[in-house]
């Protein structure tokens, strides 16, 4: 009991001693004042020179780049699928490499015509892409073609999922014509 009257008290002294340490803010980002130093040699308080802001590197004006893809899908249909369960087909396009780093997506769907076994989906997507470097970026493109709960609450569901061929951002005003045969 003695020992925890003389250790209890100095654990408590050296803690409050310790407080104006722990107070201090060592990772705050925003500095008040003027930077500088105290020269303890004068006792006058130099100031730093003033640094100016680093520039940022300059990304180029994004120029609009609008054109259109005209996609028709022939699809096979050999899944179980009720004959008057709707088809729809989903056609994305996104563009990745744009010196702005913004990413640009573009997605569009639209029901199938169906007859039997087959479904026939055409669609013309129009975009209009504001890039930065038109003339390097790329273009990832796929698609789905989905049934049941996906676009209405029926079952079956059914979903395919492909990816094409990444291509080149298209001319300014040009329709990129596709066809894809799909089956599911």
């Amino acid at each position: 009991m003695r020992i925890l009257r003389i250790v209890l008290p100095v654990c408590i002294c050296l803690l409050g001693l310790t407080l104006p340490v722990r107070s201090q803010k060592t990772n705050e980002t925003t500095q008040h004042g003027i930077p500088g130093y105290l020269d303890p040699r004068t006792g006058t308080f130099k100031p730093l020179a003033n640094l100016a802001p680093q520039e940022e590197p300059e990304i180029e004006a994004a120029t609009p780049s609008p054109g259109d893809f005209a996609v028709t899908f022939n699809i096979s249909v050999k899944s179980s699928i009720p004959s008057t369960e709707t088809i729809a087909c989903n056609f994305n396009a996104q563009v990745f490499g744009d010196a702005s780093g913004k990413t640009v997506t573009d997605s569009m769907t639209v029901a199938a015509t169906r007859s039997g076994a087959t479904a026939t989906c055409k669609l013309k997507m129009f975009y209009s892409w504001p890039l930065a470097s038109p003339n390097t970026d790329l273009v990832s493109l796929d698609y789905q073609i989905v049934t049941g709960e996906f676009v209405s609450p029926v079952l079956p569901i059914r979903l395919s999922t492909q990816t094409l061929s990444s291509i080149k951002v298209p001319a300014i005003g040009a329709t990129t014509t596709m066809t894809i045969a799909a089956t599911i």
